[in-house]
């Protein structure tokens, strides 16, 4: 039997299919089987899968529901972990990648931590065509990981690794919800501890048809609660302020799904029940609101990618009615983390034209040592810069 069985649920996604299976088939770690389950596609995804059927037989076992019906990521991810065999269960979305040496990194820790219910990772992100965008998705947990996890879903679910023996303690997904893998990872954190690597070793791919992203405000609003109410049904230890912060997080993001397609007023409603429910106008702490901003702009906004001003005026208009003090620290923000995207691709004058911007607005970030390296080698180049911090440092001494 495998160590580690792969589960992936899909529905039409031949145009990612190949890439997501090809980094599975490229893992230093081998000792894997991959289920897929076809969830009624009606692109070419069953030829192809039948193709990598063929050619892994050893390794792909794949299946669709009967009458090629549509059932739903939830149900078809839960009758994926049916059939699956391994001691170790891996989600993996079929448009998402990993890296090489991702299922390594993570069986090593949970040989050595039995104790470990689920280890997850972080990830960079893609856009539809493999290209990366700026940031980092996911988020550094503590092993004791509950109540963060309520507060928001920190975690991308395609980095996960779950020990069977947790899934048939806890049980699987709630087919009575969408957003079932945060309803689940909660209930995880109820009973054990998480493991964390902190380095991306995943892709999560972002398109026109995430269903986390493509919804309808209102839609998505009606599913975060759902998950909020099973969760502070099944848990009743939890604190009741807790769901209070839990559904101000909620409303803040519903509002800026409301900001992104130019519902004004909408937006405001949602922000002030926001802000009734954490006795706050803020929600939460400024420094943390700029990052939910900022990261929402870089990630989540349906703009071009390259369209940097239509980002910039979505925090303008956001910051001017929510906290009009912190718009020039989020605009600085925004133009950091572009600078460094920039310098990551080598676009020396995207690098300096950021800096400067981020500088002009808030010349405190001079203060981080990051930001002086980038906008040094960007300035003087890569061998002027790398002279100038050996000069400073033997200076120091």
């Amino acid at each position: 039997m495998p160590t580690v069985s792969v589960f992936i649920a899909t529905y039409n996604h031949a145009r990612y299919l190949s890439q997501t299976l090809d980094s599975v088939l490229a893992q230093t770690y081998q000792d894997f089987e991959i289920v897929i389950i076809n969830d009624g596609s009606t692109d070419n995804s069953h030829e192809l899968l039948t193709e990598y059927q063929g050619r892994y037989p050893d390794k792909i076992r794949y299946s669709w529901h009967p009458n090629h019906v549509n059932k739903g990521v939830t149900y078809t991810s839960n009758a994926a972990i049916e059939l699956c065999r391994g001691e170790l269960l891996a989600w993996l979305g079929s448009d998402d990648i990993w890296m090489p040496e991702k299922l390594a990194r993570q069986v090593a820790v949970m040989r050595d931590r039995p104790d470990i219910g689920m280890i997850c990772t972080r990830a960079r992100i893609i856009d539809q065509d493999g290209k990366p965008r700026p940031g980092i998705m996911g988020k550094q947990l503590p092993e004791r990981a509950l109540q963060q996890l309520v507060l928001g879903m920190d975690i991308c679910a395609s980095t996960t690794l779950i020990r069977r023996s947790c899934l048939d303690d806890v049980g699987l997904f709630d087919e009575s919800l969408v957003y079932s893998d945060w309803e689940l990872f909660i209930r995880i954190a109820a009973k054990y501890p998480i493991g964390c690597i902190a380095e991306p070793l995943a892709m999560y791919r972002i398109h026109g048809r995430n269903m986390s992203i493509s919804s309808r405000p209102e839609i998505k609003l009606e599913r975060n609660l759902a998950v909020l109410a099973v969760v502070f049904s099944s848990q009743p230890g939890l604190p009741p302020t807790l769901r209070d912060q839990a559904a101000a997080r909620v409303y803040l993001s519903t509002a800026l799904d409301y900001f992104a397609t130019g519902q004004r007023e909408m937006a405001r409603h949602h922000m002030a029940q926001a802000a009734q429910l954490s006795n706050t106008s803020l929600v939460v702490e400024p420094e943390a609101l700029i990052e939910l901003v900022v990261a929402y702009a870089q990630y989540w906004l349906p703009v071009a990618q390259e369209d940097s001003e239509a980002r910039i005026r979505f925090l303008h208009e956001v910051f001017s009615v929510i906290a009009p003090h912190l718009e020039r620290a989020a605009v600085s923000k925004f133009h950091v983390i572009e600078a460094f995207d920039s310098h990551a691709r080598h676009n020396r004058p995207g690098t300096r034209r950021h800096l400067l911007h981020a500088v002009a607005l808030q010349p405190a970030v001079l203060r981080n040592s990051g930001v002086l390296s980038v906008g040094a080698q960007a300035c003087l180049g890569s061998t002027a810069s790398g002279w100038l911090r050996k000069l400073v440092r033997s200076n120091g001494k």
